[in-house]
């Protein structure tokens, strides 16, 4: 999880490996924001949490590799954003 600020990309989450990542199929993605509590599940799963000094702004979602030359395809749909 990397946060964009005054043009600089910040890692507030490191990179890890997940059980709940399943390889070659398709995964759910869950994000859920309560002002600056910022709580990450992967297929219902709990993954990690942050407190971000955010309580609104932009979204935005972006896949990368962490090793060269790797490829992969990457599809989104049924994105859905709830505002309360």
């Amino acid at each position: 999880m990397n946060q964009y600020k005054n043009a600089e990309w910040s890692e507030t989450i490191k990179y890890t490996k997940s059980p709940a990542i399943l390889p070659v199929e398709v995964n759910q993605l869950g994000v859920l924001a309560n002002k600056s509590n910022v709580v990450f599940f992967i297929n219902d799963q709990f993954v990690g949490e942050i407190k971000s000094e955010y309580t609104d702004g932009l979204l935005g979602i972006a896949v990368s590799f962490n090793e060269a030359g790797l490829h992969n395809t990457f599809e989104f749909d049924n994105l859905i954003i709830k505002i309360p």
